[in-house]
This record gives structure tokens, sequence and C-alpha cells, in this order.
């Protein structure tokens, strides 16, 4: 903002990666404007102070993330970096847990056919009919596919590989 009020200001863009009385003073002047926070460590204290909307971004962030974060933010939304909500232990629903790194693996072609019926709300035993394996072994491939997706419930692994593109609905 040059030259306009307050008021006239959409969003603050702050990096508050190394200087959180700079984020103080700038809750100060302008505590109704929502904020985008780049480098933020969304557990530390000085984040528990902010109210309304706001992004918590990685210091890496890319041009397009923080674009669309400062839109979203501007709508009233609010903008939460995976990799900061993992080691916040924010689960996506709400519910704290602990962080679960992400193993990295690529899904078996057996674990992408259970994803599959995962998706479609079969239970362990129908996909084990499905697939002629035996409930244990169905058992098992959800169990790792849960592990290497890092979800914590079938519901949350479908999510998940829909966001990454690894299941199509």
């Amino acid at each position: 903002m040059i030259g306009g009020a307050a008021s006239d200001i959409d969003v603050i863009v702050v990096d508050a990666s190394g200087f959180p009385e700079s984020l103080d003073d700038v809750q100060e002047l302008y505590p109704a404007t929502p904020l985008v926070l780049i480098g933020a460590d969304a557990g530390s204290e000085s984040m528990e102070e902010i109210n309304g909307a706001v992004a918590y971004l990685a210091a890496d962030v890319d041009t397009d993330a923080l674009s669309a974060a400062v839109k979203a933010v501007a709508h009233g939304l609010t903008v939460l970096d995976p990799e900061i909500m993992s080691a916040a232990g924010i689960h996506i629903h709400g519910h704290a847990r602990p962080a679960q790194p992400v193993t990295g693996e690529a899904l078996t072609a057996r674990e992408r056919e259970v994803l599959e019926l995962v998706a479609a709300g079969l239970p362990n035993k129908a996909i084990a009919r499905e697939l002629g394996i035996s409930e244990h072994t169905a058992k098992f491939h959800v169990g790792s596919l849960l592990a290497k997706l890092g979800a914590g419930s079938r519901t949350e692994a479908v999510t998940i590989a829909t966001r990454r593109g690894i299941l199509t609905i």
C-alpha cells in the first residue's frame, strides 16, 4: 500500500521466519487485516495470538501457492501448508495427531487395486472376495497403503490419493 489508508489493505504478506517481533508490530498496526505468513511456525506462541483469516506457508513457497493463499485469505479462508500442518500435529479434519511421515514409496499394483476398492467403500472382507485373496491379506494391503500415504483412515487415504492424482474419482 502506497499512499492509501490502512482500510485499503486486503491482505498483508509477512516473512515470519525470523522476525516474530515484526509480526507483533504488523498486528498492532493492522489488527483486522488478514495475514499470509511465510516461514511461520504454526505451533509457536506468537502464532497463537493471530485472529481471523490467515495463511501459514513454508519458507520455500512457490509463487503459484503464494498467490492462491493470498486470494484465499482475502476471501476469509485459512490456509495451512501440509508440511506445517504435519509438523504441528494437525489432522486434516481438525483432530490433533502425531506427525506421520509419508514414506515416499510408490504404491504397488495390488495396493492400487485395493485403494480403488477402498474408495468404492468396500470392507476388507469384500475386498478379499473381489481380489481372490484372504481377508488377512486384504487387511495387510490396506494397512500398507495407509502407511505409504501417511493416512490415519481409509477415508483420508482416498482423499490423499485423489489429491495426489494417484486415484481418479
